[in-house]
């Protein structure tokens, strides 16, 4: 935040109706979004008085909304020293923190909100987002809940508690939810997106894709469509160029890519395909003709060359929507993505040096958030049963992986140094290849696997994501090569274990 030289110099007894002005003009450049405007004013304001408390609340608020969130932090703090019973203060001084991921502080600041003022909506929902982020979906309802007692009107409240009951696996009232929250605000492109995820989850994909495409109107969201381009509406392609961009994170895009076939079979003049760095030399083998081209995700498309645009644009996880509505159309095909012959014949000599049996790869942990954490990767310690079995395993998993290991003991899993998923995919793939079996939670392991078409075997929480709706059933038609084991109670993972022991123990007599 920029600092601005000047101070107010209205006489002594001037100065509190000034600032009472001079605060009121800011919130009004605040309100109509003129932030740099808002802020000046609240800086000039506190030079005057710089334990002004309302502005050093607006002031941090503004921080917050612009990812300054230490700044916000401490100005918040600022301000609850001068004045400790401004709710909103201690409100946005928990939106602060949990945008660093400091979520104890965050629901710690809530309760001191709700505290001062048990009406405040706005705190109970909040106190529920941070509750979910934790994994205590429980605690989120109840949060959204009371939201919704003070306000029923509170169209987020709705939305959020729709996701909240679909972590529980309770589907119709989790559709409910978000469909209240339409039907009191039908623009909210968070809402529609909600609800996207529970349509897809409850296997209806014709709609759930149509809604899907409501994240490409979310502010700074992960799908956020912002290239200069016109969107494909699904016409013709003959003599068009279609760029297909990057977006979200690998698994979407090596799932997404799935969809890449169905789109060269329309037979555009050309194709670009941007992708993460990291899988361009797979994408470039996978589907010749098309030009692959890995980068960062941003609007700068100079790499076409130049003074080359695009007839159409479309980001990648919009490409279901034309080809992926009803379990008929997915394609029955053992793979579609290829690995560098180079890098196979690399592993195969490598494992073929260890002891014979089958060679198993495993990934057992995934996601950033700590409620992805908790409820869908299973601590190495509870394989352990399952490794000591007659085989012999591989690690794949991504990440610093020291302390996990060390928690075995004595029971060994092969990895190499030059075993990086997180730095080279190309060389995952063809590891991924070379492999008897994978065993996985579901991460970007699954999609990688089940994309090269290598047996596979996902083990998945008990309300899963939205790609692996219970209407697929064991055997998902996105990946042919893939089996899911699916959990019966949330959190608890032996007796998922238990049946993978069960199947690997009769595929193990069988070869």
């Amino acid at each position: 935040m920029a600092a601005h030289d000047g101070a107010m110099t209205k006489p002594p007894e001037q100065q509190t109706l000034s600032i009472q002005k001079a605060i009121d003009l800011a919130v009004e450049h605040h309100s109509a979004g003129r932030l740099s405007d808002a802020e000046y004013i609240y800086q000039q304001i506190l030079q005057t008085e710089p334990s002004q408390p309302v502005a050093l609340r607006l002031l941090g608020t503004l921080a917050h909304q612009v990812g300054k969130n230490d700044i916000a932090i401490d100005l918040l703090t600022k301000a609850l020293a001068n004045n400790p019973g401004d709710a909103e203060a201690h409100n946005n001084l928990g939106y602060a923190f949990q945008a660093l991921g400091k979520l104890d502080d965050a629901v710690a600041s809530y309760r001191k909100a709700l505290a001062i003022d048990p009406n405040y909506a706005d705190a109970h929902c909040n106190l529920g987002n941070a509750y979910n982020e934790l994994g205590k979906t429980n605690d989120a309802v109840a949060g959204y809940r009371k939201a919704i007692a003070i306000n029923p009107d509170y169209a987020n409240a709705h939305s959020n508690l729709g996701l909240a009951l679909r972590d529980l696996g309770k589907l119709d009232e989790a559709a409910a939810s978000c469909q209240r929250a339409l039907a009191i605000k039908p623009d909210s492109a968070a809402a529609h997106l909600n609800h996207s995820l529970i349509l897809l989850l409850q296997g209806n994909l014709k709609e759930g894709w149509e809604e899907f495409e409501w994240g490409l109107k979310i502010e700074n969201g992960k799908r956020a469509y912002t290239l200069q381009a016109e969107m494909w509406p699904g016409s013709s392609l003959h003599g068009k160029s279609i760029l297909v961009h990057a977006e979200q994170g690998v698994g979407d895009e090596i799932m997404f890519a799935s969809c890449v076939g169905d789109l060269m079979e329309r037979s555009p003049g050309k194709l670009y395909l941007e992708c993460d760095p990291r899988l361009e030399a797979l994408f470039s083998r996978s589907f010749p003709g098309v030009h692959v081209h890995g980068k960062t995700k941003d609007v700068d498309l100079s790499w076409l060359g130049e003074n080359v645009r695009p007839d159409f644009a479309l980001p990648i996880g919009s490409l279901p929507k034309f080809f992926r509505n009803s379990v008929a159309e997915f394609p029955e095909r053992d793979a579609y993505l290829t690995p560098d012959p180079a890098l196979v014949e690399k592993w195969r000599k490598r494992l073929a040096g260890l002891k014979c049996g089958l060679k198993i790869g495993i990934s057992w942990k995934g996601g950033t958030e700590a409620n992805v954490i908790k409820r869908a990767s299973i601590p190495l310690p509870q394989w352990r049963s399952l490794l000591s079995m007659d085989a012999t395993f591989i690690n794949l998993q991504y990440g610093d992986v020291t302390e996990d290991f060390a928690a075995l003991g004595d029971v060994h899993i092969h990895d190499w140094g030059d075993n990086d998923p997180l730095t080279d995919l190309d060389n995952q793939a063809a590891l991924i290849s070379c492999l008897d079996l994978v065993i996985t939670i579901d991460n970007v392991t699954v999609h990688m696997a089940g994309a090269l078409g290598t047996k596979t075997w996902a083990l998945l929480e008990k309300v899963p994501d939205w790609r692996w709706p219970e209407s697929f059933g064991d055997s998902p038609p996105l990946y042919r090569s893939v089996s899911l084991f699916r959990q019966k109670r949330l959190y608890e993972w032996g007796d998922t274990l238990k049946r993978v022991e069960t199947a690997l123990r009769q595929r193990i007599d069988q070869s």
